[in-house]
């Protein structure tokens, strides 16, 4: 109803208030779940290679796949 209510009011000030109204409605209601980042993986086959040992462009190693994004450039099939 307050969703609606918003939606439907040109007033600045009642809308900033129905639009609190649903922000804690939601805060009280809505199970809240804090993971920091969701999990990823890259799973591979033995034949394909690069994609562990990446470098960056000054040729240090790479730290990983943040957020599982390959470096799929330096990746190859062996077979």
């Amino acid at each position: 109803e307050a969703l609606a209510a918003a939606i439907a009011s040109n007033d600045f000030a009642e809308r900033k208030a129905l639009y609190e109204k649903v922000g804690l409605i939601g805060a009280r209601d809505v199970p809240m779940w804090y993971s920091g980042h969701t999990a990823t993986v890259i799973a591979l086959h033995e034949d394909l290679t690069g994609l562990a040992t990446w470098t960056t462009v000054d040729g240090s190693l790479g730290i990983g796949h943040p957020a599982a994004e390959g470096r799929w450039h330096m990746v190859w099939w062996t077979k």
